[in-house]
């Protein structure tokens, strides 16, 4: 084995994915292992880095970054084998601004010195990634969850927040997206055997259980079980939204009279007007009419 190779996303959450980099040294250096270290240079090139690295003799390819670093790792990997899981095991050192995915798979909120001891010793666990196309087009997995309407233009939003970082970043653009882009839409939601139409805020569509750095979305789901777990929440009014934002950061908006939670394989979103979306934190598209979404089982290995 070659050891790790670290895959460095230097702009994540502004910058911090760079400064970090001699913490990590650090902590590699202390824990006695071998690594190589490598920095993404433009949007899509850790996917490249992880593609070819799956064909080389690491134990562990590891995204440094946030949730969108992890998506392109992982999808390197992913893109590797033709169907089956993924031969190399992906690592998180979690700088990012949300972290949702290290959140799911390592419990907590880990310090760039507990990361790095993750990755020496920690497991191998296989767990499930989404896959989603766009009106029949553009491909992407992804190893977290998918947002349809409120919550994409929240992402769009906090990419203009110049000041604050992590939660409380998200969470100002949360209150944004409410005051300047609130417009519920017409949307035909298919889970497997159930469908309904109606006008809904936003549907999420997801593995894990967080998104936005800290919003329980989906708290059911479970990373390795087969299925999605489907958050749809219905057209609320602008004042009825406030009451909801401290329910989906304990998930108690399970029980909410406007939010249905599904389960299923296959998850189909439709709508007459072209709709925003993002894949873990990341803009997928600002315009798409139909979203066709499924799982595939243990697909991706995680070291953690």
């Amino acid at each position: 084995m070659s050891g790790f190779l670290i895959v460095v996303n230097p702009t994540a959450r502004r910058g911090n994915g760079a400064r970090s980099v001699p913490a990590i040294r650090a902590a590699m250096a202390r824990l006695g292992v071998g690594y190589e270290m490598v920095q993404s240079e433009w949007p899509g090139h850790a996917v490249e880095i992880a593609q070819q690295a799956a064909s080389g003799d690491y134990e562990v390819v590891v995204a440094v970054g946030g949730d969108g670093t992890v998506n392109e790792v992982a999808s390197g990997l992913l893109r590797a084998v033709s169907g089956g899981p993924t031969t190399v095991p992906v690592g998180v050192i979690p700088v990012g601004s949300g972290n949702d995915f290290a959140y799911m798979m390592l419990g907590q909120d880990l310090s760039i010195e507990e990361a790095c001891g993750r990755l020496v010793d920690g497991q191998d666990k296989l767990v499930d990634v989404g896959t989603v196309t766009a009106d029949g087009a553009k491909f992407r997995f992804f190893a977290n969850g998918l947002g349809i309407g409120f919550d994409a233009q929240v992402s769009i939003e906090s990419r203009r927040v110049k000041v604050l970082r992590g939660f409380l970043m998200y969470f100002w653009a949360v209150l944004r997206t409410i005051f300047l882009h609130y417009n519920p839409t017409p949307v035909t939601v298919t889970c497997d055997d159930q469908s309904f139409t109606q006008s809904l805020l936003m549907v999420t569509t997801a593995v894990g259980q967080r998104h936005g750095g800290g919003f329980y979305a989906t708290p059911s789901a479970v990373a390795d079980d087969g299925l999605l777990d489907v958050c749809v929440a219905g057209d609320v009014s602008r004042p009825a939204i406030f009451p909801l934002i401290p329910r989906f950061m304990n998930g108690s908006h399970v029980t909410h009279p406007k939010c249905t939670m599904l389960q299923g394989r296959k998850v189909t979103v439709s709508s007459q007007v072209g709709l925003a979306a993002h894949i873990d934190g990341e803009i997928y598209t600002t315009a798409a009419k139909r979203f066709d979404m499924q799982v595939e089982p243990a697909r991706l290995w995680v070291r953690c």
